[in-house]
C-alpha cells in the first residue's frame, strides 16, 4: 500500500463517526483526505474514480460506511 492511500485509510478511520453520518451504508472513495465519490457498489465506484482521476486513484482508500457498531472480534 503507498503512503498516500494509507494516509487516506487512516483519515477514515479518525473521521468514520462523522462520515457514517452523511454515507450511511454507502462505499466511499478517499483521495487528499476528502471524499471524492460513494455509492452501494465498489466496483463501479472504484472505475469512476479511476474515470475520473487516472494515476490519482492508486491512492485513494476506499470503505463500507455503517454506523451499525460491531464489537471487535474475541469480545
Amino acid at each position: 500500500m503507498n503512503e498516500a492511500k494509507l494516509e487516506n485509510s487512516r483519515w477514515i478511520g479518525k473521521n468514520y463517526e462523522v462520515l457514517a453520518k452523511k454515507y450511511n451504508r454507502k462505499w466511499i472513495a478517499v483521495i487528499d483526505k476528502q471524499v471524492v465519490a460513494c455509492g452501494n457498489s465498489l466496483n463501479k465506484l472504484r472505475k469512476e474514480v479511476e474515470r475520473k482521476f487516472g494515476e490519482k486513484a492508486k491512492e485513494a482508500a476506499f470503505e463500507w460506511i455503517c454506523d451499525i457498531k460491531v464489537p471487535p472480534w474475541g469480545e
